[in-house]
């Protein structure tokens, strides 16, 4: 949300999180190293195998970021319970702390949710991560308090009780949604981004109409195509983006989107 975007008298902001408040990639690729090299510490396995148990294991839960995948390793399950229950919170144990050490929000998106926060804005935090996984971050992140509601992906289904070690509430940085939240919805799978009827439904709880909300987002596509579908108005936070390349190939954005290279100051005009 930083630079010199205005926008038009938003009554509302949803915002995407990864990439558009924070880094992702970088807090990912830091844990998940973290995470393999405890591996490979534990199991006489070379990286290439450790990667395709990670991908497999991914595959059948549907996401990256499903937590328990440390559970479900091949060679994990000959341990005993004791010991597996220690190999699995350590390697979680790893992979928080190295990821963490990289979470940090993009300049002056504190900033701009406290001020829009201090003048009554409603902020929605809108993603496709699982609902636990967002407000982990969004927590350790220290935002938490600016938001008036969170809509992210319903938690995984129940996991396999032969491999079962871990409580929801054992992860590293657990957080529950605040209950001061006005709205706290997990959207199944069939409703994930991009989705024109979430914008709307998120609009409808607050009677608010589609003109009053600005959605911010990193993805034309899954965040502000459907925006704008929905007759909001759409700012692409393009500093979210590693590689421009593939959006470039697409041609030029709607005349409609406004563009930020920085974090959109959506303070300005939120009045």
């Amino acid at each position: 949300m930083t630079g010199s975007v205005r926008m038009k008298n938003p009554a509302m902001l949803i915002t995407d999180i990864d990439n558009t408040l924070y880094d992702f990639p970088a807090y990912y690729e830091a844990g998940l190293r973290a995470a393999i090299e405890e591996i490979l510490n534990t199991f006489d396995a070379d990286i290439d195998t450790v990667i395709a148990w990670l991908r497999d294991i991914y595959a059948r839960h549907g996401s990256i970021e499903y937590p328990f995948a440390i559970e479900e390793l091949p060679p994990a399950r000959n341990f005993g319970l004791d010991r597996r229950h220690q190999f699995v919170q350590r390697t979680l144990r790893a992979f928080w702390t190295a990821a963490t050490a990289q979470l940090e929000l993009y300049p002056t998106v504190q900033f701009a949710l406290r001020e829009l926060h201090r003048q009554g804005v409603p902020v929605i935090a809108y993603t496709d991560a699982p609902i636990h996984e967002a407000t982990r971050r969004l927590s350790q992140l220290g935002v938490s308090r600016y938001l008036t509601g969170i809509v992210a992906r319903a938690w995984f289904r129940k996991r396999p009780m032969a491999t079962f070690v871990l409580c929801l509430q054992d992860l590293p940085g657990f957080s529950r949604p605040s209950r001061r939240l006005e709205i706290v919805w997990r959207i199944p799978s069939s409703e994930r981004k991009p989705s024109v009827a979430v914008y709307q439904r998120i609009a409808n709880a607050f009677d608010m109409l589609p003109s009053r909300v600005t959605v911010v987002g990193d993805s034309i596509p899954r965040d502000l195509v459907p925006a704008m579908d929905a007759g909001m108005n759409a700012v692409w936070a393009r500093y979210g983006i590693r590689d421009i390349e593939p959006y470039q190939k697409l041609g030029p954005p709607p005349a409609s989107l406004q563009v930020t290279h920085t974090v959109a100051r959506v303070s300005d005009k939120a009045h």
